[in-house]
């Protein structure tokens, strides 16, 4: 895996990533960015579903920060600490082990909210429990044959199709 674009660019991730985790394909990723904008700078993300944390380390070498990188699976947040200090980014970059569907009664709101769940999962609740934490935009990477769920009125949905992954773009008013 490597970065596409920003400061970090061409950079290779150490290719220790958990079994099971699916990290997002860099002609997704890079419609992802084309889409959101390549400067970032001072835009706060959450990384909702970390796995391989491809994307946070991608917003984060575009300018963003700060950025948080949440996982269920405390051995996936002990190889995105890893990953994160072998690319120095610790001053940008957490990795925090935790449910993205439970966030708690503290949860902090983001400008930018990236979530690839696993495709078995159901969408709802994913859009639930992310869209009140951001301020600006949720992108939900999915199954392109799965339908976003439909967001309320004060928020627009634009779905890209890109093979057999989409992007749905929860964009606040």
């Amino acid at each position: 895996m490597r970065i596409t674009g920003g400061t970090h660019r061409s950079r290779t991730l150490p290719a220790r990533v958990s079994p099971g985790v699916r990290p997002t394909g860099s002609r997704v990723r890079e419609a992802l960015f084309n889409i959101v904008g390549n400067e970032l700078d001072g835009t706060s993300v959450l990384d909702a579903t970390g796995g391989s944390g491809i994307l946070a380390l991608e917003a984060a070498s575009r300018g963003a920060g700060p950025v948080l990188v949440n996982d269920k699976e405390r051995k996936v947040v002990a190889i995105l600490k890893a990953t994160i200090r072998s690319m120095g980014l610790e001053d940008h970059v957490r990795a925090r082990y935790g449910n993205s569907l439970q966030p708690g009664k503290d949860a902090q709101t983001f400008d930018l909210v990236l979530a690839d769940p696993p495709y078995t999962h159901e969408l709802e609740p994913w859009v639930d429990a992310l869209l009140p934490r951001t301020s600006w935009l949720l992108v939900l990477e999915h199954d392109a044959k799965k339908d976003p769920p439909e967001p309320p009125a004060d928020v627009e949905l634009n779905t890209r199709r890109y093979g057999g992954t989409a992007l749905s773009f929860y964009r606040r008013r």
